[in-house]
């Protein structure tokens, strides 16, 4: 893809918590992006670890091309981003490339991904490839999910990537790397803050489809991923297992029908629940089994995990 897109205005968003090495090699990646004009805003989220100083150092010089936003809160991933949102819009972008601060983006990903957002399918939401690390082990390659079962789950993952393979609907979109057509979402925070981080691409994937738009999935466009850097730096399996249990049950139950919950409660139970009992388990891990049932009760009760700081009294899908 050799031409330049000229009528395609894209900004990337990186949320940055306590990564700045991370989140310099991701921006430094993106820098070397072919075939698209792209602006990068860097969402530092209150890190309070000397990141904001460090990627002003390193950035400062290219103040047309990387922005660094300080935030004085933590909200996480989904308030992060949709901070980053509220900038684009305010630059006049169409389209948001939103990236975890632990990945690293072949040059022409984003070439791809936008040649797809312009297509005759008109997606709202566009997914990359996405690899574990350095290596040629699939972390992403497209989805499944059903609320009849309630888990979402990667295609071919850990598997060796796949030769050439079409592009094509997927169920949702993984939020690690996405491409976001704001024209398709509309006005307001793209993502429900009260999920914090994790489910919350889930939610917008669901709320996408719901309103009668596309989400696709392009192999030729390459992202690797550096898996669960940020959060192994704070709280690490506990706080993972307390927000996927929390917000997972959270996001089916609020898009579920009740016909689903004929096999959706037994599965969320047994396939949710119970398994992140069990790895908990086998790791000896006390503080992560507390989380996972802590979690589940939070889901019904509306709590919330004290890294939080800061919990919307109004979800993002009810603003639409």
């Amino acid at each position: 893809m050799s031409e330049k897109i000229e009528a395609a205005q894209v900004a990337a968003i990186v949320v940055n918590y306590r990564t700045p090495e991370l989140t310099m090699a991701c921006v430094e990646s993106l820098r070397q992006t072919t075939g698209v004009d792209l602006r990068i805003i860097v969402v530092d989220n209150r890190s309070d670890d000397g990141s904001v100083d460090q990627l002003r150092v390193r950035f400062g010089g290219v103040p047309d091309r990387v922005s660094i936003v300080a935030r004085d809160v933590n909200d996480g991933y989904a308030g992060g981003n949709n901070a980053g949102v509220e900038i684009a819009r305010q630059l006049g972008v169409r389209f948001t490339f939103i990236l975890n601060s632990d990945t690293t983006v072949a040059p022409d990903c984003l070439a791809h991904l936008i040649a797809e957002a312009e297509s005759s399918a008109r997606p709202a939401l566009v997914a990359p490839r996405i690899l574990v690390g350095d290596t040629d082990i699939v972390w992403f390659a497209g989805a499944r999910f059903s609320l009849w079962t309630g888990r979402p789950a990667h295609m071919g993952l850990g598997r060796p990537t796949l030769g050439a393979t079409p592009t094509t609907d997927i169920p949702f979109a993984s939020g690690c790397a996405l491409l976001v057509d704001l024209q398709a979402l509309g006005a307001g925070p793209i993502f429900d803050e009260t999920l914090f981080s994790y489910a919350e691409d889930l939610d917008l994937s669901l709320r996408v489809r719901e309103m009668g738009r596309r989400i696709r999935y392009v192999p030729a466009a390459v992202v690797r991923h550096f898996e669960g850097a940020s959060h192994r730096k704070a709280g690490g399996q506990a706080l993972r297992f307390y927000l996927n249990t929390r917000n997972l049950l959270r996001v089916v139950s609020r898009h579920a029908r009740w016909y689903h919950w004929i096999t959706l409660a037994p599965m969320l139970t047994v396939d949710v629940v119970g398994r992140f009992c069990a790895v908990a388990v086998r790791d000896r891990d006390a503080a992560a089994f507390r989380a996972v049932l802590r979690g589940a009760w939070h889901a019904i009760s509306g709590g919330h995990h004290p890294i939080e700081s800061q919990a919307p009294a109004t979800p993002a899908s009810a603003t639409r």
